[in-house]
């Protein structure tokens, strides 16, 4: 069944992926007038998120299942989201926030979701 899937993964799919993806940075590049690492990108989640990101490792990991049923509906959503948590976190940890952290749904990540141009909401809604 997984080899299946990644079997889905054409390299024509893993290109629009990686657009959406670059195009959410060169927003956040524009209005935070900064260069953000680009992260790597694995299609291996299977589990019933959508999405993650992992910021120490600078790394974003999708369904593949739930990107290839979804299509563009999941490109909407998921990589912007999972961007959003990288920039805010790299924006957001080097300033001195009274001993805060950045909540990973918090006002930051709120934030750099309406910069993106997405709606800031945290669960999907795929099957």
């Amino acid at each position: 069944m997984v080899a299946e899937v990644k079997l889905l993964l054409t390299p024509a799919l893993r290109k629009e992926v990686e657009e959406v993806i670059n195009a959410a940075y060169v927003k956040c590049e524009k209005h935070y007038k900064r260069k953000f690492t680009r992260p790597e990108i694995h299609y291996d989640l299977r589990n019933t998120n959508a999405g993650e990101a992992w910021r120490n490792r600078n790394l974003i990991r999708l369904n593949l299942t739930f990107l290839v049923e979804n299509g563009v509906k999941f490109q909407e959503r998921t990589p912007g989201h999972e961007v959003a948590h990288l920039v805010a976190h790299a924006v957001y940890d080097s300033k001195p926030m009274n001993g805060k952290k950045v909540r990973p749904h918090g006002k930051e990540w709120k934030e750099v979701m309406g910069v993106i141009g997405q709606e800031p909401s945290v669960k999907h809604s795929f099957d």
